[in-house]
This record gives C-alpha cells, sequence and structure tokens, in this order.
C-alpha cells in the first residue's frame, strides 16, 4: 500500500519531495468538521486517506515512532484478535471475524496518523493548528447553510425526505465538540481557547444534542482541572472507569427505578428512559454469557433484541410509553458491549485501553485530558464501539492535538 501511494504522488502535478506528513494532518485537521456535518460516515475514508499518505511522505519518521507506540498498538492488537477468536463461539461467525480484521485495520490506520503527528517540527505543528483553527470555521459555516438553508447540501445527494429531522446532524455535533480542542490549543494563549469553547456552545444550542453538550461540558471541566492536577485527573479517570466496568453489568435499573425517574424529572428525552432499558436487557444477556460473550459485533443479532421495549419493560403506568426495541444494533454504552460480546476478557482488555489513556493522557496535560474526556460521554451513553466514523473521528482528533503547539502563552 505504501510503494502505491508513493507512485501515485509522484505522478501528480506536484513532486512528492515537496510533500510532508504536516501537510495531510492540516488538510484532514481542515476537511474533519464539515464532513461530520454533511457526511459523517466519511471520516473513516479520511482516516485512510491520511494514514497511506503519512506513510507514502513520511515512511521512516512515522515507523520509527510507531516502535515507541507498542503499548497501545498491543492493546488495540489483543482485542481485535480476541474479536477473531470469538468467531469460535459467535452467533454470528463470520461477522465478527469480517468486523475484527476490519477493526484492526483500522486500529493500524490510526496509530500511523497519530505517529505521523509526533514526527512533526515546529512549523508542521503551526500549520496543523491552522487546519484545525481552519476546519472549525468551516463547520460551522457548513452548519449555518444546512440550519438556516433547510439542509441544501446534503440535498444535492438526492433522495432527502421531505423533513429532515435534526438529529441527522447529532454526530456532527459530537465531531465539533472534539475539532474545537485542537482549535483552542492553536490559539496563542489558553485565555483565547474560551472563545473556541463559547463558539461551540452557541453552535450546539440549536441542535438540542445532550450527549454533545454533556461532552463539551466534561471537556471543560477536565481542561480546568488539568492546568493544575492532570496526573491526579488521569488517575482518577482510569479508576472511575475500572469501577463502571465492573458495576454496570451488574447495576442495572428496575422497571420501578425508571418509572421514578421518569416521575421525577419527565421533562428528559424518552430515548434517556429507553437507554436504560436497553442497558438492563443487555446485562440479562451479559449473565447468560459472562466469560466468552456473543461473539465480536454480535449485539445486532443477539435472541430477542427485536423484542419491542414496551413489551419488554411496560411503563405505561408511569405515564411513560417507548417506542424501538431493546437492542437497536448496539448497547449505547462501550463497557456493556465489551461485555455481552466479548465476555470478561473483552470487558478487561477495553478497560485496561482506557486506563491507558487515562494515564497518558494525565502525563501529556490539559488538552489531552479535555480529548478523553469528552470522549467518554458518547462512549458510555450513545455510539456504538465499534463504529468505523467514530473511531476514525477518535485517532485523527487524538493525532491533531499531539500535533498542534501549545500556546505560548499560558493566560
Amino acid at each position: 500500500m505504501i510503494q502505491v501511494a508513493r507512485k501515485l504522488l509522484q505522478d501528480a502535478p506536484f513532486p512528492v519531495h515537496r510533500l510532508d506528513v504536516a501537510l495531510f494532518l492540516s488538510l484532514a485537521a481542515l476537511l474533519l468538521p464539515p464532513i461530520g456535518f454533511l457526511a459523517p460516515a466519511g471520516t473513516a475514508p479520511l482516516l485512510a486517506a491520511a494514514a497511506l499518505a503519512t506513510l507514502a511522505a513520511g515512511r521512516r519518521a512515522v515507523l520509527s515512532e510507531l516502535r515507541r507506540l507498542a503499548a497501545p498498538a498491543a492493546l488495540l492488537a489483543a482485542i481485535g484478535l480476541w474479536g477473531v477468536v470469538s468467531a469460535l463461539w459467535s452467533i454470528v461467525p463470520a461477522r465478527s471475524v469480517s468486523e475484527s480484521l476490519r477493526f484492526l485495520l483500522l486500529a493500524f490506520a490510526g496509530l500511523v496518523v497519530f505517529a505521523g503527528a509526533g514526527t512533526l517540527d515546529k512549523g508542521g505543528r503551526r500549520r496543523v493548528g491552522i487546519g484545525a483553527l481552519g476546519g472549525l470555521v468551516l463547520g460551522f459555516a457548513v452548519l449555518a447553510i444546512e440550519l438556516f438553508g433547510d439542509f441544501p447540501l446534503r440535498r444535492l445527494a438526492g433522495n432527502m425526505p421531505a423533513e429532515i429531522p435534526l438529529v441527522w446532524l447529532d454526530r456532527g455535533a459530537q465531531i465539533v465538540v472534539l475539532a474545537a480542542i485542537p482549535a483552542a490549543a492553536a490559539l496563542p494563549s489558553r485565555r483565547t481557547g474560551v472563545l473556541v469553547a463559547l463558539a461551540v456552545a452557541l453552535a450546539l444550542w440549536p441542535l438540542k444534542s445532550v450527549t454533545a453538550a454533556v461532552s463539551l461540558g466534561t471537556a471543560l471541566v477536565a481542561f480546568v482541572l488539568g492546568m493544575r492536577w492532570g496526573r491526579q485527573l488521569g488517575l482518577a479517570g482510569a479508576a472511575a472507569f475500572i469501577a463502571l466496568t465492573v458495576a454496570l453489568p451488574l447495576a442495572q435499573p428496575s422497571r420501578d427505578a425508571i418509572g421514578a425517574f421518569y416521575e421525577t424529572v419527565p421533562s428528559i428525552r424518552t430515548s434517556a428512559h429507553h437507554r436504560l432499558v436497553i442497558w438492563s436487557w443487555t446485562a440479562e444477556r451479559i449473565a447468560e454469557r459472562p466469560f466468552l460473550g456473543w461473539g465480536f459485533d454480535a449485539s445486532r443479532a443477539l435472541p430477542g433484541g427485536k423484542t419491542l421495549a414496551a413489551d419488554y419493560m411496560p411503563l405505561e403506568r408511569y405515564g411513560l410509553k417507548l417506542d424501538g426495541e431493546v437492542l437497536p444494533l448496539h448497547p449505547h454504552d462501550a463497557i456493556l458491549q465489551w461485555w455481552v460480546e466479548l465476555g470478561i476478557v473483552g470487558a478487561a482488555l477495553g478497560a485496561t485501553l482506557a486506563v491507558f489513556v487515562w494515564i497518558q493522557a494525565g502525563l501529556a496535560g490539559p488538552y489531552a485530558l479535555a480529548l478523553v474526556a469528552a470522549a467518554m460521554p458518547p462512549l458510555l451513553l450513545s455510539f456504538g464501539v465499534w463504529q468505523w466514523w467514530w473511531l476514525s473521528t477518535l485517532f485523527l482528533i487524538a493525532a491533531f492535538v499531539r500535533s498542534v503547539p501549545r500556546p505560548a502563552s499560558e493566560g
């Protein structure tokens, strides 16, 4: 693949020796936010293109940097390989193998881009910072066009419904929250970075994306605390993740608890209560196969998963009528998905990876901590843990945060 990418670049109108890793990372940073609003699934091809270009432009330096990432590489490889092994008992063995291999490929691409970020000089870091700022501005522009123009850009693709729901912008909202972190780091001081957070908050307001709003809040809290207690916050985050990994399969809410929660806070979206029902049902499936699980990416095929949530857990006496199934595609929680699909081994591997990331973020500083804290709400409340677009986004943003120079003024 490296040779193919290099050949393509050599045949381009400009010679390959004028290209460098910073150019490709800055382009990726520029494109990620608008892609998030227009076609979130495009983040996976963006990561693949960035990885191939990074290898082609700086192969020796990138491969050398990759050797320093042996620990996360080993953890990611262990998760993927355990997924392949899980095909032996999986209820969807072919899918478990194919999705595990795709995960391994994506993880390799992510590590390549992250390694490339570690090879940049001062000038390259500055260029990536400019790309991150430009990408955020472009993302805001696309959002404004879509909101005030009734999604004209999306309608260019054709086959769009007459009325497009705001929920279609949820993934873009989450991407913008994460993209704001390297953009803030590119500004001359930490105080000016507050302007970025304010701009993101204003952009999120009309979208009503609860998870993205919580993500922004956790990022701000982690950043502020990380400026003084970075290492301690990293250790606290790691400890909290371990506790959640142990507790979540055992402490799922009962029908009475969900009903009482709805009566106490009826203004919260029905989807939040549906999420609690999903987790309760998933915990029961975990208890049936706690050691090995049901197989990598087998959540969508679990027996009984198509049962209506209202039939599984009637809540009408509390005035709550739920729509949807007890497990639509995935559990909407990374920890529960590791448990139900990969058993105790998968849950332990996932928790070890999270602990490693939290501790390393604590050592890296407040921007890294903000990124990890911002990723926790969608990981634990919303997205599937194997979703390509989501994993690609995390790898790309992590590379941008590693690339962008820290503010010279601590303001």
